[in-house]
């Protein structure tokens, strides 16, 4: 299945069904009669994307004429939970006839539960599919907001490229690159409710 399905939920309204929103390519033919196949796995993610608050406030100085007997409605304070359920493909294989394979492989993301981070990319030669000839290795760090969450412990971390390793034959490092950041620990949590008038973070609960 090379196709991803998602959809939104929402505690405050009429949720769909999935639908499909990506098609992935899964095989090409070539006129030299080389064959190169895409091979996926799914991942069924489900994560809170956004949250909102409203607080209502009655007007006091203000009459309300009931057309019934019964109570008037009174305002309530309100907090609406949304939820992305998601059926996402990840490329596993890019193998060619010819020209040999690509493989990836993943880690775990505690941010966002059952979704992957790429962890490896290994080259292989047609002759030899089992050593690779060169792979990419990602390394990674987490920031844990300080802020308590507005919901789930997992909204408090964000995930940050650390390190690009690159190896040759005989699995010898030939190079690489390092990230470093800037106080990545005082970002707030996904879905903060610490927002000034225009929705930028203020630090304040």
């Amino acid at each position: 299945n090379a196709t991803e399905k998602s959809r939104t939920v929402s505690t405050c309204a009429n949720n769909p069904e999935k639908i499909p929103n990506a098609w992935l390519l899964t095989k090409i033919l070539t006129t030299d009669n080389d064959s190169t196949v895409f091979k996926y796995h799914t991942v069924y993610v489900n994560y809170v994307a956004g949250s909102s608050q409203t607080i209502t406030k009655k007007d006091i100085g203000r009459t309300v004429t009931c057309a019934t007997t019964d109570l008037c409605y009174e305002p309530i304070d309100q907090n609406c939970i949304t939820r992305a359920y998601n059926d996402g493909i990840l490329i596993d294989e890019i193998s060619s006839t010819n020209y040999g394979k690509i493989k990836f492989s993943y880690i775990d993301r505690p941010d966002i539960l059952d979704d992957k981070l790429i962890k490896e990319i290994a080259l292989y030669s047609s002759q030899d599919t089992l050593n690779a000839i060169k792979k990419v290795v990602l390394d990674y760090t987490y920031s844990h907001a300080d802020e308590p969450a507005s919901i789930y412990e997992s909204l408090t971390k964000r995930p940050f490229l650390t390190s690009v390793k690159q190896y040759g034959d005989n699995n010898v490092l030939i190079g690489g690159y390092k990230f470093n950041y800037d106080d990545i620990d005082n970002m707030p949590p996904r879905g903060s409710y610490s927002q000034d008038w225009y929705g930028f973070y203020n630090g304040k609960t």
